[in-house]
């Protein structure tokens, strides 16, 4: 494992990251499965948790994601659907720390906001904080998310945008919303 926090962490440097928007030290950040790769090292320095599947994948993203400083909240969303929601209640709330969401993860479907994530925010009455990221040059997995790597020295652009959670009337329109502003960043990304 140390060795792929080394790989990452020497590839993430190559990137040419350009960041726009406020960055709240308390909020839910949601961003998209497939978009994830450079945001560790965006966030570095940021209190907080992620949410992260047990499996073996997420047992390297667990670990990449200590590495920055974060914590971490193991939770699957078949099997530990409850624990995960509770941990998110309790460090929001209680403990007034951000908390990172991969709303479409672990396993799709892709690009759509679980009911049951945002009847959770409606009831934290949450601070949001939607990602939007756009890379100039990457590769696209065959993974049910499309993953997208961004190539060693691309250009990658980032955008933070704020709201409160009421602001939505449903997971449809958050997730128009936070589509929306990916698709922003990718125009940007190629400019």
């Amino acid at each position: 494992m140390l060795f792929i926090k080394f790989i990452y962490k020497v590839y993430v440097m190559t990137l040419k990251i350009e960041v726009v928007g406020y960055r709240p030290d308390y909020s839910i950040y949601l961003f998209w499965h497939n978009k994830i790769f450079p945001l560790l090292r965006v966030l570095k320095g940021k209190k907080g948790k992620v949410l992260i599947s047990p499996s073996r994948d997420g047992k390297i993203a667990s670990y990449i994601a200590r590495s920055y400083g974060f914590g971490v909240i193991e939770s699957s969303y078949r099997k530990e659907r409850f624990k995960g929601a509770f941990e998110i209640i309790k460090t929001y709330k209680k403990d007034k720390l951000s908390v990172g969401i991969i709303p479409d993860g672990p396993l799709g479907p892709r690009h759509k906001i679980k009911p049951e994530l945002f009847k959770l925010l409606k009831k934290l009455n949450a601070n949001i904080t939607l990602i939007g990221v756009g890379y100039k040059k990457f590769i696209t997995f065959k993974s049910w998310d499309k993953f997208e790597l961004p190539l060693p020295f691309s250009k990658v652009f980032i955008i933070f945008s704020n709201y409160q959670i009421n602001e939505f009337e449903n997971e449809t329109l958050l997730e128009k919303e936070l589509i929306k502003l990916n698709n922003w960043a990718e125009k940007i990304a190629k400019i």
